[in-house]
């Protein structure tokens, strides 16, 4: 037992000198420090403080390191007064506080008491640790003045029970007397008063004779009563009383007789020995250590000694040697023997025998170890906490875990990683509710607790089950620390979480099973159903379930049990079977496609499903196909068209009676890409490419080509082809039909001709006329410059002349220029950039442009398919329009495009007059203008425009209101821009 004591202080006083000259007396060895933390290096049995603020801070700091709460601290007076210095030196963990330290005997006394229960109370604690507490609860009876009168049993735990040799029956509600024994009330009452009134815990021992047992008891306080440990200290006691007497015994013993000595001469012979371990001293006088010890452990041992003999010289050693005795290991002292001249004459030998406690060192090393091994590889997380919940150790399965480095974690409490877990429903799992923290404030086991954390180093979330346990010192009620251990359960709960969904969804795939979806034992018992199916009997899924298929559909069974019993025997489904009954719910014929399957049900037996879909309704939709296509076929037999199907790769396979009749050819002549025989070789070529065209984009087919007949001429047929697809678009066959079109051209080229006489005319008449004009115009002109001055009706005369053949010259022109128009049909249209015709267009207005004022700008336009000329014509006219009836304000005018695919959207905008919506149409006729003027054109601009566009498959139309200016749109088809 260690007899330092730490003196702390912060200068020098007598009564300081006087402590320690006092303490010195007594036997202690003492050390005097500035600084507190020198207790953590010098393990003392006693540490001195003043009572003074600096002395009860270095207390709370001492008290609250786990490795230094077991020293007791004495409190003196300090160079600064404490107001009750007896309360704050309690208060900050103090043991004692001796009031005058300069009494020796005092002080001796309290010190030998702090020591000596210290070290009574860490042997009660490691005796304790091996026994179980008895703990019981109590109710206060009191009376109408609110005086005690008793305290009645309210619980207790089994090891109350077994010491006091009662079931719980016989205990519960009875008095403390009635289990104590009589006279427990009266003796306790202060204490328990004291408990009640001041709201504390108290511990004290008491000695109960009918027990015949001694107990340290620690009363807590409850609202109406009070719960009390008790810990037998009986045999503990009994073993103080004899620990005392054995050691008063050693002590004596110490002090007159060395354990293990032993003397030899200068030879190295044993002269003298006492309580040796080596062997009986008989055995040892006038012999040497070789005859003692093993060769090697001698040759060490007198090797030592003769360096003593030789030099004088004191030696010690800790060593193992193999005495007869057994194996020991001595912690060894030699020194000199001299004689009254101070010569040496041999070598006395102090031996202590530490070989008990050597192989404790080792078994505890060893324990510690294998300790350490088990939790470094343990898969469980293992974590230990102070009462303040601060982390002071994990092992390496916890880091692993958690996903954080155990530096991270060590001095940090659950609330610094709260925002990190969760509970099992996805809430907050807030720090102080976390397992460890509620088993050190309840002071109780918590386990099986889910919690959900946050893995940094994997980014995911982790599951873990916990199970948290409180540690107690013997004698406390609150734990000291809290023992918690953990193991991830991610993968269980992934599991359960699969198995619960996956049972979730094959409920779910059940209940909105569109069709058949059975699931039966080996005696056909109904295990689990569809919806459908229990309403095809008139019954619910809760009532289906368990019955026998025998019993709902009998005729059902006997017509497919043979394949059910295939199906389980073999283990092979059966797919794609017939179905069909009467329903008995609706007295209804159903027919079904299902498939029969086995199906590993619970106790390892094999049953069977069944998933069918009810094919009812497609039956009598073939059916009703079946007439459809009767009377389509009756419908294309009728039509004077000639009418084919073919699949969408282009086979044709049906034609109706008329493409026979008109081609006398066979169906199987027909067949497929017979209908090539029937084509004008010439054109084949080009049909056959078409048709090939359009298998691959899927876009309908459209031209005329001839086709020869049963008596082998050939007649021209319009023949357009449009897709059948599916719901998805995609081309499933071709319907075609070829129209014989031979009256049609006939008209149309008689048509054609007439047109052509007409042109032929008009652009002869406006050719020829031009002439006439001319001449009267030359003559007029003339005759105006040869008429009298100042005969001013002569000269207006000669004016209306002039501008009546001006306007008629205009109008020829224009009628010229509308007949080329048809001359230039039979021009092919080409690829051309419509914004290099607009700039062609813009250069032919360049005066009318710069004398307005006009401004004309356009966006990027595209190429298009057209003449060139007439696209020019087209912008020339609608922008010289635009600048013919203009407003007040200059003309502005701008060329856009819109549209994608196939077709463009060309405008003309401007800021001029404007056209009424009614003369919309109007315009667009030969001739027609809406507001004649002197500037106004012939009328014929827009008919050109509009018989320009048309040619070309487009339209022409104006969006307009008056004085707000006016649109002007065409369209045209793209081309590729080159």
């Amino acid at each position: 037992m260690s007899r330092t004591i730490l003196v702390v202080s912060g200068g020098k006083r007598p009564a300081l000198d006087a402590l320690k000259a006092a303490l010195l007396s007594a036997g202690f060895t003492v050390v005097e420090s500035g600084s507190a933390e020198a207790a953590a290096a010098l393990a003392p049995a006693l540490i001195v403080l003043p009572c003074d603020p600096d002395g009860l801070e270095a207390s709370r700091r001492l008290k609250a390191t786990p490795s230094l709460q077991a020293i007791p601290i004495l409190h003196i007076p300090g160079l600064i007064a404490t107001p009750n210095p007896l309360a704050a030196s309690i208060e900050s963990g103090g043991a004692a506080y001796l009031e005058r330290p300069e009494d020796v005997d005092d002080l001796v006394k309290v010190v030998e008491s702090l020591i000596d229960r210290t070290a009574a109370d860490s042997r009660c604690r490691t005796m304790m640790a091996c026994t179980t507490a008895e703990i019981h609860q109590w109710r206060v009876v009191t009376g109408p003045d609110g005086a005690i009168e008793t305290w009645r049993l309210v619980d207790a735990n089994p090891a109350a029970l077994r010491a006091w040799g009662l079931t719980r029956g016989q205990t519960l509600n009875r008095t403390v007397d009635d289990i104590m024994g009589p006279g427990t009330f009266a003796r306790c009452l202060p204490t328990i008063r004291r408990v009640m009134e001041e709201r504390i815990s108290l511990t004290c021992e008491e000695h109960f004779p009918a027990l015949g047992r001694r107990y340290r008891l620690t009363t807590v306080p409850l609202s109406n009563g009070f719960v009390t440990t008790g810990e037998d200290i009986t045999e503990i006691r009994r073993t103080e009383d004899a620990l005392r007497e054995t050691e008063q015994r050693l002590r004596l013993a110490l002090r007159n007789a060395p354990i293990s000595v032993a003397a030899q001469d200068r030879d190295l012979r044993y002269v003298w020995a006492f309580n040796q371990t080596m062997s009986s001293i008989n055995a040892m006088l006038g012999r040497t250590d070789y005859d003692l010890l093993p060769r090697a452990d001698a040759d060490h041992v007198v090797a030592m000694k003769r360096r003593v003999l030789e030099e004088g010289i004191e030696l010690t050693e800790r060593l193992w040697v193999n005495p007869p005795t057994g194996r020991k290991f001595l912690d060894v002292f030699w020194e000199p023997l001299r004689d009254d001249s101070g010569d040496v004459i041999g070598v006395a030998s102090t031996a202590l025998d530490l070989t008990a406690m050597k192989v404790a060192e080792d078994a505890l090393r060893e324990s510690e170890a294998h300790y350490r091994t088990l939790s470094d590889t343990m898969l469980q997380g293992v974590v230990y906490q102070d009462r303040e919940g601060r982390i002071l150790s994990m092992n390496p399965a916890a880091e692993a875990i958690l996903g954080r480095s155990r530096e991270s974690f060590l001095g940090a409490n659950s609330e610094a990683h709260q925002n990190d877990t969760l509970r099992e429903d996805g809430s907050p799992f807030p720090g102080h509710d976390h397992p460890s923290m509620e088993a050190l404030r309840t002071g109780r086991e918590v386990r099986g607790v889910c919690m959900g954390i946050h893995n940094p180093r994997e980014n995911r979330r982790r599951w873990i089950n916990i199970t948290a346990v409180p540690l107690f010192r013997p004698g406390e009620t609150s734990p000291y620390q809290v023992y918690t251990v953990f193991e991830d359960v991610t993968e269980r709960k992934q599991a359960e979480q699969a198995l619960r969904e996956s049972r979730a969804t094959l409920e779910t795939f059940f209940a909105v099973s569109p069709g058949i979806l059975i699931i039966l034992d080996s005696e056909f018992r109904y295990l689990n159903t569809d919806p459908l199916t229990p309403s095809y009997f008139g019954l619910d899924r809760a009532t289906i379930v368990g019955k026998r298929m025998s019993d709902l559909a009998p005729d059902f069974l006997k017509e497919h049990g043979d394949l059910f019993r295939q199906v389980i025997d073999t283990g092979k489904p059966v797919f794609n079977v017939a179905m069909s009954g009467v329903a008995p719910a609706t007295g209804e014929t159903t027919y079904w496609r299902a498939t029969y399957f086995p199906v590993r049900i619970a106790g390892g037996e094999t049953g069977l499903g069944i998933v069918g879909v009810e094919i009812t309704d497609i039956r009598k939709a073939e059916a009703a196909l079946r007439a459809s296509e009767e009377q389509f076929r009756t419908l294309a037999n009728a039509i004077p068209q000639l009418c084919w199907m073919a699949r969408g790769d282009g086979w044709i396979y049906w034609y109706n009676q008329r493409w026979h009749d008109y081609t006398g050819m066979t169906p199987e002549q027909m067949e497929g890409w017979g209908w090539r025989s029937v084509h004008d070789p010439e054109m084949l070529p080009k049909v056959i490419e078409r048709w090939n065209a359009t298998l691959e984009t899927g876009e309908p087919f459209d031209m005329v080509f001839p086709l020869r007949g049963a008596d082998g001429s050939f007649r021209p047929f319009l023949t357009r082809v449009a897709p059948v697809r599916d719901a998805d678009g995609a081309v499933t066959g071709w319907f075609g039909s070829n129209t014989d079109i031979s009256e049609q051209l006939a008209i149309e080229d008689a048509l054609r001709r007439s047109n052509q006489d007409l042109e032929q005319f008009a652009y002869a008449a406006s050719h020829d006329l031009q002439e006439p004009l001319r001449t009267i115009s030359i003559y007029t002109e003339m005759l105006a410059r040869r008429r009298v001055a100042g005969d001013e009706q002569e000269r207006q005369f000669i004016e209306w002349i002039l501008a009546g053949t001006r306007r008629m010259q205009a109008l020829l022109q224009g009628l010229l220029e509308y007949s080329r128009i048809s001359a230039a049909d039979l021009a092919p249209a080409e690829a051309i950039d419509s914004e290099e015709a607009l700039a062609v267009a813009l250069r032919n207005l360049k005066g009318s442009i710069e004398e307005s004022g006009a401004l004309v700008t356009h966006d990027a336009l595209p190429w298009v398919n057209a003449q060139e000329v007439h696209l020019i014509q087209v912008f020339q006219n609608l922008i010289s329009n635009a600048i013919r009836y203009r407003a007040a304000a200059p003309p502005r005018i701008h060329v856009s495009v819109t549209g994608a695919g196939a077709w463009r959207r060309f405008s003309v905008a401007d800021n001029g007059i404007g056209v009424e919506a009614k003369y919309s149409d109007y315009i667009f006729r030969v001739f027609k203008r809406v507001a004649p003027s002197s500037d106004s054109g012939a009328g014929v601009g827009l008919a050109i425009c509009k018989r320009i566009v048309e040619r070309w498959g487009g339209r022409i139309w104006v969006e307009s209101e008056p004085a707000a200016g006016a649109t002007f749109y065409f369209t045209a088809t793209t081309a590729p821009d080159l």
